[in-house]
């Protein structure tokens, strides 16, 4: 349709502009060879790879490990029919996208190495950001699937050899070593050349053995059932957009230009040669493993197609084996990218030093990094599909349809026919509709269930019977709330709030938003007990730390300090701040989303759990408290502090307070003490989580050395992990309105509207259900909105970011 579009090299028209990289403070500008391209310096060799070894590379990395999962995530929710059409038509839309992309590797004689440096290039340092927040989402969380994929191959392993039991945790933790191993030992795309042999041979004997016993299953069952699954049409509707996203994500990686910047010259037609490999071989292998799955096992189809196998031992052990073999190799072309942002930032990159002992001693702490938090994340979520489903929603749609769409018509604007530009419109727009789309699917699919604890599960997080007691008081845990909310955050507020709303928005904000989430957690209180269970996972009880912890500690030493200053402020100034209307609209947008996170956790059912029966009486009981005493602390904080400085408030009140200085001390002493307690409350449902995996539940061994032991290492990782992350990036204020905004306005407003329309459907009243609707989508709106306000503001002020930066 496009040859113009499909062959043309763009040749350099103006002097090269500098391309924008966070990689370094200076961009380095190599001149490239004998040619007049450019290109940014990085760690890792660039211009040396044929375009076979590329092509190779492509076929076996796609047909890694994920290839197991495919006919549970894409046919068994679609079909036959809606199955076949849409791997043929989303498979030929992702070939034609990244074809499309890979001819705007070279523009204006500069070599684009990474595709955020390409979009930076074209749109900017907002789009520059916006990509890679995308694709690195992309990559940490398909990295997190090839850890959990690995593990069950080998606890399959494990199981056949010996009939063992052991918990799938231990088996991630052997695969994300063995990733960090192979990750040191092969630094780049281009090394993993000497490796390409094994992962062949591994690819071959895994996908040519299942294919056999799947074709012998498939003979042997004669009781297949095809029928579309779902309780309802609405239901079936969303698997089959999840579906979707995960067509495109056994089609493509969201890093191709990553992957072009290791090919020789021309790069661009090598690209093009290596990608028809993978859309012919490569495409052939795993689209005939799903295929064969769903014909052998129909709708019964697994989430990990080895465990329904039969045939021998020897043979499932041998598929696993391989699988885990070859998934090392090929899980590294995915993540190599991380590795190549943090070697360039952390590697001296002159290639006399590049293996020097300092670079390698640094890679080996880079590495172990990386492989720490997604090992970590993959043993405490182990939901294979909802991962694969989400990354291709949200991140790959864009980076693979709309983004490839967006640059030609910036590149090609003048020179473009009419109907070129129509179709590339129509595609951002379509292909935005469906991100969407597949992004609310994925939620719907994967997050409810998981976030109120319907599904019952083993260890402490069980369901709790009619002879369990638990311990606490309606006024234990309003007094928790009451502290818990009250903590060194509420001196944030006045800037994050009223500096943005103003008096007359501020206050009505204030109101609303306080009374929707009183009203929201009153609601979701009502469901603690449904069906007979009581839904529940269980906090680490603060009893101690309470009794030792007065209301005084915080608040109203602030206040003092605060109410001094408003006095003898005689020129405040109350002027809403923003350069334009549309920066006023995305900070109030962003203060909406603050006022969400001083008023609510996110985790009421973790923490209903600990309250003595009735619990859902108790529960509102504690709310009321929190909702009249705790609220009236942390909004009189709020509004005096912007009534003591007017739009000048500090991001953190104390650095603005005047008098003497016993005073400044004695209240951020008084901060740090209540909010070694406070914080307790919100990371309790982590510690909860891996305490279930990890620990021995059992009431008798429950202060056994081994369990003490145990805690004091997952402790020391969750910390290690959060305080690295703290330190390099000190930017409270745009994490708070991000994660009101993306989290909590679905934990707290979307969620329980829909948990209410799942349980009630049959005797709510019409009303009922229209307002539940209403606020389903009101409120969903309003999470995309101020989600989109939030990273606004963050590509806005990450000019000013600097890493371990002293704020």
């Amino acid at each position: 349709m496009e040859r113009q579009e499909l062959s043309r090299e763009e040749k350099p028209t103006t002097r090269p502009e500098l391309v924008f990289s966070v990689e370094s403070s200076t961009v380095q500008m190599n001149s490239h060879q004998n040619t007049n391209e450019t290109v940014v310096a990085s760690a890792h060799t660039i211009d040396h790879d044929s375009w076979k070894q590329v092509g190779v590379l492509l076929v076996l990395s796609f047909n890694n490990g994920y290839i197991l999962t495919f006919s549970n995530l894409i046919l068994v929710p679609l079909g036959w029919i809606w199955g076949s059409v849409c791997l043929v038509v989303f498979g030929a839309f992702t070939a034609y996208a990244n074809w499309l992309l890979a001819g705007f590797h070279i523009l204006d004689g500069q070599r684009f190495i990474r595709y955020r440096d390409l979009m930076g290039f074209v749109f900017g340092k907002q789009m520059y950001y916006i990509t890679w927040i995308l694709q690195f989402l992309t990559l940490i969380l398909s990295n997190m699937g090839f850890i959990l994929i690995g593990g069950r191959a080998l606890k399959e392993i494990d199981f056949e050899l010996s009939g063992s039991t052991l918990r799938l945790q231990y088996f991630i933790i052997i695969a994300g070593v063995a990733f960090f191993v192979f990750s040191f030992l092969v630094p780049n795309i281009s090394a993993m050349r000497g490796w390409l042999g094994l992962s062949t041979v591994a690819t071959i004997i895994f996908v040519v053995g299942l294919m056999v016993i799947l074709g012998k299953d498939g003979i042997s069952n004669k009781n297949k059932d095809y029928t579309i699954q779902g309780k309802s049409e609405v239901d079936k509707a969303f698997n089959a957009f999840s579906s979707i996203a995960t067509i495109v994500v056994c089609n493509t990686s969201g890093l191709l230009p990553e992957i072009q910047s290791t090919l020789r010259k021309p790069a661009m037609k090598n690209m093009k040669r290596a990608l028809s490999l993978q859309y012919t071989a490569g495409l052939a292998v795993y689209y005939g493993v799903t295929i064969t799955g769903y014909w052998a096992y129909g709708s019964s189809a697994s989430d990990y197609i080895p465990k329904e196998l039969s045939g021998p031992k020897w043979t499932k052990i041998l598929i696993n084996s391989m699988v885990f073999l070859q998934i090392i190799v090929s899980q590294h072309l995915f993540i190599a990218p991380v590795h190549e942002t943090l070697d360039t930032s952390f590697l001296k990159v002159d290639e006399s030093a590049i293996l020097s002992m300092e670079n390698l001693f640094r890679r080996c702490i880079l590495r172990a990094l990386v492989f720490t938090v997604n090992t970590f994340a993959a043993a405490a979520l182990p939901f294979i599909g909802d991962f694969v489903s989400l990354l291709g929603s949200f991140a790959l749609f864009p980076l693979t349809f709309v983004f490839p769409s967006m640059i030609f018509i910036k590149v090609r604007d003048k020179t473009a026919r009419k109907e070129q530009k129509a179709w590339h419109w129509a595609n951002i727009f379509v292909f935005s509709i469906l991100t969407l789309a597949t992004t609310v699917s994925a939620v719907y699919l994967g997050v409810p269930s998981r976030y109120l604890g319907l599904v019952q599960v083993s260890g402490l997080g069980n369901s709790i019977g009619p002879g369990d007691v638990t311990l606490d008081s309606w006024r234990q845990v309003g007094v928790l709330l009451v502290l818990s909310f009250n903590n060194g955050y509420i001196l944030t507020f006045s800037n994050l709030i009223l500096v943005p709303l103003g008096w007359i928005w501020g206050s009505v904000c204030l109101v609303v938003f306080s009374a929707f989430t009183a009203y929201a957690n009153w609601f979701l209180a009502g469901f603690h007990i449904l069906d007979g269970r009581r839904k529940t996972n269980v906090l680490h009880h603060l009893d101690s730390a309470i009794s030792n912890s007065h209301p005084h500690q915080h608040g109203l030493h602030t206040y003092w300090g605060e109410s001094i200053k408003g006095i003898s402020n005689k020129n405040k100034d109350y002027t809403i701040q923003g350069k334009s209307e549309v920066d006023k609209v995305f900070n109030a947008l962003s203060s909406i989303a603050t006022i969400v996170v001083c008023n609510t956790t996110g985790l009421l059912p973790e923490l209903q759990s600990t309250l003595r029966r009735p619990a859902v009486k108790n529960m509102k009981r504690a709310l009321s408290l929190q909702y009249t005493a705790g609220l009236a602390l942390y909004y009189g904080v709020t509004i005096t502090g912007y009534w003591a400085y007017g739009s000048s408030a500090s991001d953190y009140i104390p650095k603005e307070l005047s008098g003497p200085k016993w005073a400044k001390i004695l209240i951020n002493s008084m901060v740090f003490l209540q909010i070694i307690v406070s914080q307790q409350l919100f990371i309790a449902p982590v510690h909860e989580t891996l305490d279930t995996s990890f620990l021995k539940v059992d009431e008798s061994a429950n202060l056994s050395m081994e369990n003490l032991f145990r805690r004091c290492i997952l402790r020391a990782l969750v910390f290690t992990v959060n305080t690295f992350a703290a330190a390099a990036l000190p930017f409270i204020g745009d994490f708070v309105s991000l994660i009101g905004s993306f989290a909590l306005f679905l934990l707290t407003f979307v969620f329980p509207s829909m948990i209410f329309i799942k349980v009630r459907y049959k005797t709510a009243r019409k009303e009922q259900k229209v307002w539940h609707w209403a606020n389903i989508v009101l409120f969903s709106i309003l999470t995309l909105a101020t989600t989109v306000s939030a990273v606004r503001l963050i590509v806005k002020n990450a000019r000013t970011y600097r890493l371990f930066a002293d704020t």
